[in-house]
């Protein structure tokens, strides 16, 4: 479930019915781009954001999480989204975890080429079948 809503990164939950597969929640991911002439005083939170990839493999479902650095660089303004630098990247998920963990989601650092990645990883319950997660 994602919806468009707040403008900063919230927290992500492993949304768990009775019967059927687990499914994310994504409570804020951040601007995809941002622009000076439509909010012209963002704060500094506003400009780190997030963007996600999930993967259903047999019954595991993954969810990869790629930091995003909205900030001005050498030659381009704030808002032109790039992968986040390893230090700025690991308090965006360090910030996301604690967010998170009010659901018990655990959201895993791991290194990605040049910068870091956060990753979630969900069996579906064995009594419901593989085929659940489709």
């Amino acid at each position: 479930v994602m919806v468009t809503g707040g403008t900063e990164i919230g927290p992500i939950e492993i949304y768990q019915r009775d019967a059927g597969a687990p499914r994310p929640i994504f409570y804020g991911m951040g601007y995809l781009y941002w622009s000076a002439a439509a909010a012209p005083r963002a704060a500094a939170a506003h400009l780190d954001s997030i963007i996600v990839r999930s993967n259903v493999t047999g019954s595991t479902m993954t969810v990869d999480i790629y930091p995003v650095n909205l900030r001005a660089a050498a030659g381009e303004p704030a808002g032109s989204p790039r992968l986040a630098e390893p230090q700025l990247a690991r308090g965006i998920l360090q910030r996301l975890q604690r967010l998170s963990a009010t659901f018990g989601t655990d959201i895993h650092i791991d290194n990605y080429g040049d910068t870091l990645r956060g990753r979630i990883t969900v069996a579906a319950n064995p009594a419901q079948g593989p085929g659940d997660l489709k």
